[in-house]
Parts: structure tokens; C-alpha cells; sequence
């Protein structure tokens, strides 16, 4: 997804926990000369990015690994601006019940 989104946007900041991942990120941005992809490691649950930092997030096949969805899209909604959107594509993923 970063390698699509990057040529329409002005930065690309790819989130991962496992470094290898964001060591593979940054080696094919580069290879792909697209200069406006950062990495930043981190879990969904816990970003290190301000309240309203992104117009938008995108997650793909990630969410069923995260050890708390709920506080993954807690922290999604946090860092998007009032505006922002997100998108969430995966395989699977937990089945969530109303409380009560």
C-alpha cells in the first residue's frame, strides 16, 4: 500500500512493530526512488504521533495482528485530523458485540 499511495501524497509514514518489515519498507521505497516514505516503528496500539497528525491511515492485512483491535482503532482515530479518513482491509479479524 505504501508503494501505491506514495507518487499521490506528499509523505508516507509506514508504521510496523517488527523492524525487519520497515527495514523492507524503506529498501523498496528507496529501490523505487520514492523519497517521501518515513518509517516509524511502533504498535497500532500504542502510535507516537501527535492527536490529528494524518489526513488519513490505511491498514492492510494487519489489523488480526494486533493484541488489542479495539485500542488499534482507538489510536487510528486519535492521530486522524476531524476530516481524515481510514481505511481498514484484512482476512480475518475479531468479532466485536455491543455491550449490555
Amino acid at each position: 500500500m505504501t508503494y501505491r499511495l506514495a507518487p499521490h501524497v506528499e509523505e508516507v509514514v509506514a508504521c510496523d512493530i517488527t523492524a525487519s518489515m520497515l527495514d523492507a519498507v524503506a529498501h523498496e521505497a528507496a529501490r523505487q526512488n520514492l523519497n517521501n516514505v518515513t518509517t516509524v516503528q511502533a504498535p497500532a496500539e500504542e502510535l507516537p504521533f501527535d492527536a490529528g497528525t494524518f489526513d488519513a491511515v490505511f491498514c492492510r492485512f494487519t489489523t488480526h495482528h494486533w493484541s488489542d483491535a479495539l485500542a488499534g482503532l482507538r489510536e487510528a482515530r486519535r492521530v486522524l485530523t476531524s476530516a481524515g479518513m481510514a481505511l481498514f482491509i484484512d482476512v480475518t479479524g475479531p468479532i466485536f458485540r455491543p455491550a449490555g
